[in-house]
């Protein structure tokens, strides 16, 4: 038995260890196909993209996050998650990217980003992806299915991205038909997956007010000694009608310091 758990131990997951050694089945997470590509750690490093077995301060900070933020949805049976910040530059794609990564490194559950912000999409970038041919403005406009424009990154268990290749069609108004079905279909196809949707700034443009009703709850992101407190207060109002799961203060790390 002790073997056992120290098995389970090293997996770096002590639910896991607890859920197995009650006797319970482990749910199974499977996955559909994704194109899988490689990115350049040196990249993923100066992006702040934290790596999924990290050990670092900050890597630890992002998993107790995921954990608040997992229990909470998991008390209600909430599945998907709207990544929301008032202004841009509050780090709202960063919480987002790391946040996803931490959810996934749960062996019980698999995380999918999806780059809903068409104004300036940045995940892609972030990850290295460039000239994508298909992506989830694709998928918005039911030129493609999400399976066409799915993307893992080596190394990443249980771990996908749907990335905008541009914001060529910010411009394009996007039938509120089609952001419901984008939801819908998403948070249906696995039963252990956590999606998370990240979202242009909340006071800048209205694509997150007319997203948050297909989601189930919302993470505020707000930036350490940028964000105006005025600004939280409105955010929070015209998100009334939303569950707000928690509020991140977003710092800006030290020089130097890693997520690797």
């Amino acid at each position: 038995m002790e073997k056992i758990r120290k098995a389970l131990d090293l997996a770096g997951n002590e639910a896991t260890a607890r859920l197995a050694l009650s006797g319970r089945p482990m749910p199974v997470v499977v996955e559909e196909s994704a194109q899988e590509f490689v990115a350049d750690p040196a990249l993923l490093l100066g992006n702040f993209v934290m790596a999924q077995q990290s050990k670092s301060p900050a890597a630890e900070a992002m998993r107790m996050l995921r954990t608040q933020v997992s229990q909470r949805m998991a008390s209600k049976g909430w599945r998907t998650l709207a990544i929301i910040a008032p202004r841009k530059g509050d780090g709202c794609t960063h919480v987002g990217i790391n946040l996803a990564i931490a959810l996934a490194s749960d062996v019980r559950h698999s995380a999918l980003l999806v780059d809903l912000n068409l104004r300036e999409p940045g995940v892609a970038e972030r990850f290295g992806l460039t000239g994508l041919e298909y992506g989830v403005e694709d998928v918005v406009h039911g030129n493609h299915k999400p399976e066409d424009c799915l993307w893992r990154p080596e190394g990443f268990e249980r771990f996908l991205l749907l990335p905008a290749r541009s914001s060529e069609l910010a411009s394009v108004e996007v039938p509120k038909f089609r952001l419901r079905e984008l939801a819908v279909d998403l948070r249906s196809r696995h039963p252990h997956r956590y999606v998370l949707f990240d979202l242009p700034p909340v006071l800048d443009y209205d694509d997150a007010l007319a997203f948050c009703p297909y989601v189930d709850c919302a993470l505020l992101v707000v930036g350490e000694g940028a964000t105006a407190r005025t600004d939280v207060t409105r955010t929070l109002e015209l998100l009334r009608n939303t569950p707000v799961v928690g509020v991140v203060l977003n710092r800006a790390f030290a020089a130097g310091e890693s997520l690797s």
